[in-house]
């Protein structure tokens, strides 16, 4: 692979979860394990609306779209970017790594939107037009053949898309950045150690929910209840682990590793309730590596190695269980008054948003 210059492996952290990336402890990216067409895959969120028009209509007015121009001026960025020392906000890499989007558009690699589709499926240029294609021109998702389905998901995982039924590694991206492991931005920035009230069911239905696939961008549905539940504890376990791996890493007693500690405890508690209330061996195979752990300072190899037993349990949780056994859950997982936000609906009228995708269909 070419070697790349600092300034494209600074911005190149934000796809860290991207197969084949490797990030280290200081923000630096391996140079020798990447090419610059990793950017040159990122298309941006224009082309995913071209035939996904009520998903990209609703991520226009969440938090994760509007981010990308209300981020630089509130007051808050502004005090931790002086703290840290930073002067472009968009393009220091404790920032964009969760905050942005970034890829190549003229030559120069920029932040070119919020945290947009391709932050959690995936830089899309290698499978774009491959997960729409049922079979030719015009044949429709339903009269996909399943020998051609099949072919179709392998080369989209294949060429790196990360799709909505591989919970494990969709959802891995959101606690990637809602639990900030960077101790020298939340002791010395000043940045919070994370969303205190992040819970991935009550978030993933709130103003982020893009389910208009199966009524063909009429109607934004709500979640089965058993993939509620799924969401509630695949939730919940992805929470241990990167509080854990956020833990670990910790080299002082201070804000960081309070905040962790806490996140910590709080989640090994509400596991515990679940695992009263149901029988999953992976919950419980979990509660007992973290219960076998020493949390006390510098115990980051050993921390590290529980994290990972951890993650290969919730990734068999995730890809075993459906939920339909966990009825006993529903009492106590987040009801629709607790949704982080609104649903977005399908847009009514053309709007100028739309006016990109329109284009790009005509000049096909």
């Amino acid at each position: 692979m070419n070697r790349v210059s600092a300034a494209v492996r600074l911005v190149l952290v934000c796809f860290s979860l991207v197969p084949g990336f490797q990030v280290f402890s200081n923000g630096e990216i391996e140079a020798d394990d990447l090419s610059e067409n990793d950017l040159l895959n990122i298309v941006g969120p224009d082309e995913c609306g071209e035939c996904h028009k009520a998903e990209v209509h609703v991520w226009r007015e969440t938090r994760h779209a509007k981010t990308f121009h209300l981020l630089t001026r509130k007051k808050q960025t502004k005090e931790i970017a002086s703290n840290m020392g930073i002067r472009r906000v968009k393009r220091a890499e404790a920032c964009v790594s969760c905050h942005f989007t970034s890829g190549y558009r003229k030559n120069k690699v920029k932040a070119i939107a919020g945290i947009s589709c391709e932050s959690c499926h995936g830089p899309a240029k290698d499978w774009l037009k491959v997960h729409g294609d049922y079979g030719g021109k015009n044949v429709t998702r339903e009269q996909e053949t399943p020998k051609h389905k099949a072919k179709r998901v392998a080369a989209i995982k294949d060429s790196g898309m990360i799709r909505p039924k591989d919970l494990y590694r969709l959802a891995s991206n959101c606690y990637q950045c809602h639990i900030v492991s960077n101790e020298k931005l939340v002791n010395v920035g000043r940045h919070g150690p994370g969303s205190d009230d992040f819970e991935l069911l009550s978030w993933s239905l709130g103003e982020i929910r893009h389910k208009f696939l199966r009524s063909e961008g009429k109607k934004n549905d709500e979640a089965s209840p058993e993939h509620k539940r799924m969401l509630y504890v695949v939730g919940k376990s992805l929470d241990l682990e990167y509080g854990l791996r956020a833990l670990v890493e910790s080299t002082e007693n201070g804000t960081y590793r309070t905040g962790m500690m806490k996140r910590v405890e709080r989640v090994v508690a509400e596991l515990r309730t679940i695992d009263a209330l149901i029988s999953v061996p992976e919950v419980r195979t979990i509660l007992k590596i973290i219960e076998g752990l020493d949390l006390k300072l510098h115990n980051k190899e050993a921390g590290l190695v529980a994290a990972d037993e951890i993650a290969v349990t919730i990734q068999t949780l995730a890809g075993t269980r459906d939920g339909s056994q966990w009825s006993a859950l529903d009492r106590i997982i987040p009801q629709a008054e607790r949704y982080k936000g609104k649903p977005g609906g399908p847009p009514e009228q053309l709007t100028m948003h739309d006016l990109p995708a329109l284009v790009g269909r005509l000049n096909r």
